[in-house]
């Protein structure tokens, strides 16, 4: 038998070059895993340098300073609720930081999105998502090729359009909006005022100009509630970006801005025509369902200006709130109480806020002070809060102080020295404006009292003969008291000309004998009565409702507690066309209570409310 020959592989098998070939990429391999190593072991890294002496938990009189460690991503189990305490928002787009549209949908109260979204949208809400899901659109802007100086210049008809403004189909700028030179803001210079985006241009257009207001108005309308080119894309209601209150980004901040704008050489000029876009664009849309703002260039203006904006929205969004923008000058105590003291009085007005804290990941006092600010003034339905960062959007940080059981708040914040408290059944809120300081303390609370229970706790009612439930409660017998007691109302005068000589609106229906009905209804306005829970036990609220328009809600609150909601009122063919409009079974402990209706949105007819036991 022949001598079996040993080969070497490494020397016969493969020649120097085939092996230097391998070395170089094994090398380049290794090079990419230790980049990566860092990114794929962040969350450790964070847990690790986020504890530090100076955040660990410290006794005080009466309870203990809360540590709570930052949770980022997905590391938070997914079936803690996203409703409570603090209510969070999301926009512009889906995370792309690996959260799940599970946890958006059990976390988010309100998500901002693009038409261009509406699939990642009813993703959420077959995840469960029940809050409000508003349209992204840009106020006054639009995105088109260019940049083009004037009309006088060559249009690019294939430029393809960006589903963020309201010229959204191809061909929409050149054939609608370039040939229109009046619907453009311009500089010193005469040029059409532009920024340069990712995908294209986007020029500023006058909010006063009749044309311009007339084109975003149908465009938005159309999204929302369709027509016969159309259906309706699918959201509850519209978000304007950039609706600014004054023209300091456009004097300074644009690609070509030179510190003038032709058509404003005031601020106040720009903002009378703003609220002017508002009037003729807002109103209309409302049949659609609630628009809300960001409120931009917000630092040369009073709180009244600001004010003006704010009271002909259903909602706003603060992008700089408690703290301003990162590596900017923060707010001045001043302005920061002038900052709460809208959000308090917009939620009274039954408006929306969307606190936007601005700030870097592991910043956790800045964090701190940004979520204690706004938990001083959160009336738990209707302000939702977020910490991130204007480069970071596509990131939905999470934090575990958004689970913080403090109970329902005690009553309204007060000064303390220079700072501010407030007090809730299981601890307290303090935020230092002048330190952009802020400490949530927890005090020791039973189970029970740790969390806000289902039903608010039985108080006396203040006037008048309470109504024994079950019963039917016809909506004209609100209480007694006037203004602010009885009712809110935003207009004066019985504009129905019915039953009684105050200022709600009440006149005569057909929906049964003697039917009375409460008419021209705006949103935020609200009626209250005393009524006694016989026994403890499971009810719901059933409310005979007619209004032509879809996209109509109210709520039930019970000693100021929302019980039900945000209640979808079912669109009819008419005014005098009723449908009973019912909310979930709720469990209300037997005592007497303050049941306040309140609209959501405008343009509701109302007949009764029953409290149904189940």
């Amino acid at each position: 038998m022949p001598t079996k020959r040993r080969v070497a592989l490494s020397h016969t098998m493969i020649s120097p070059r085939l092996k230097a070939w391998c070395q170089r990429w094994f090398m380049l391999w290794l090079a990419v895993i230790m980049c990566l190593l860092p990114v794929l072991f962040e969350s450790s890294a964070y847990a690790q340098d986020e504890v530090n002496v100076e955040d660990q938990a410290v006794q005080a009189a009466g309870g203990s300073t809360v540590y709570i460690p930052q949770v980022h991503g997905n590391a938070v189990s997914r079936s803690l609720s996203g409703s409570g305490l603090v209510r969070q928002g999301m926009f512009y787009d889906a995370p792309a930081d690996g959260t799940s549209p599970r946890t958006v949908a059990q976390r988010a109260s309100v998500v901002v999105f693009t038409r261009g979204k509406i699939r990642y949208l009813n993703e959420l809400r077959q995840q469960g998502f029940r809050g409000l899901a508003l349209q992204y659109v840009l106020s006054n802007e639009v995105i088109g090729p260019g940049p083009y100086a004037n009309s006088s210049a060559a249009c690019d008809r294939a430029f393809t359009p960006t589903n963020n403004n309201v010229a959204n189909q191809l061909g929409d700028f050149c054939t609608y909006i370039h040939p229109n030179e009046s619907w453009f803001l311009h500089n010193g210079k005469g040029e059409r005022l532009y920024s340069r985006t990712g995908r294209g241009v986007a020029y500023h257009m006058n909010p006063a100009s009749a044309g311009w207001r007339a084109f975003a108005r149908a465009r938005i309308l159309r999204d929302l509630v369709g027509d016969a080119t159309q259906a309706r894309i699918g959201f509850d209601g519209i978000y304007l970006d950039n609706l600014a209150v004054g023209t300091y980004k456009l004097r300074h901040q644009l690609s070509n801005s030179d510190g003038v704008v032709r058509e404003y050489p005031t601020n106040e000029s720009y903002r009378a025509a703003a609220i002017g876009y508002l009037d003729s664009v807002v109103a209309p849309l409302r049949a659609g369902g609630p628009i809300w703002a960001n409120l931009i260039d917000d630092f040369e203006n009073t709180a009244a200006e600001y004010q003006a904006y704010v009271d002909r929205l259903d909602g706003y969004l603060n992008e700089g709130w408690a703290v301003g923008y990162v590596g900017r000058t923060g707010p001045s105590p001043a302005r920061w109480h002038e900052m709460l003291t809208i959000a308090e009085r917009a939620q009274r007005q039954g408006k929306g806020v969307f606190a936007v804290v601005q700030g870097h990941r592991t910043d956790h006092a800045r964090q701190r002070f940004g979520l204690a600010s706004y938990l001083l003034i959160t009336d738990l339905q209707r302000a939702v809060f977020r910490y991130a960062n204007a480069e970071a959007y596509h990131e939905w940080w999470q934090y575990d102080n958004y689970q913080v059981a403090l109970g329902a708040p005690k009553g309204a914040r007060y000064q303390v020295g220079s700072k501010w408290r407030r007090d809730f059944a299981c601890g307290y809120v303090v935020a230092d404006p002048g330190t952009q300081q802020g400490e949530i303390v927890q005090t020791t609370c039973n189970a029970t009292a740790s969390a806000p229970s289902p039903t608010p706790t039985p108080t006396p009612s203040p006037t008048g003969t309470s109504v024994v439930v079950p019963a039917r409660i016809e909506a004209e017998n609100y209480r007694a008291g006037g203004q602010h007691v009885g009712y809110y109302d935003t207009t004066p005068g019985n504009t129905g000309g019915a039953y009684r000589n105050d200022d709600v609106d009440i006149h005569r229906c057909s929906d049964g004998t003697g039917c009375h009905t409460i008419g021209y209804v705006k949103a935020g306005e609200w009626l209250e009565y005393d009524i006694a829970v016989a026994q403890s036990g499971s009810y719901t609220f059933k409310i005979r409702t007619a209004t032509p328009y879809s996209g109509r809600r109210l709520r039930v609150l019970l000693n100021g507690r929302d019980v039900t909601g945000s209640l979808a009122v079912p669109q009819t063919s008419g005014w005098d066309h009723w449908a009973d409009t019912w909310s979930a079974t709720t469990t209300i402990n037997a005592g007497t209570y303050t049941l306040r209706l309140l609209a959501d949105t405008d343009a509701t007819n109302i007949n009764f409310v029953e409290v149904v036991r189940r």
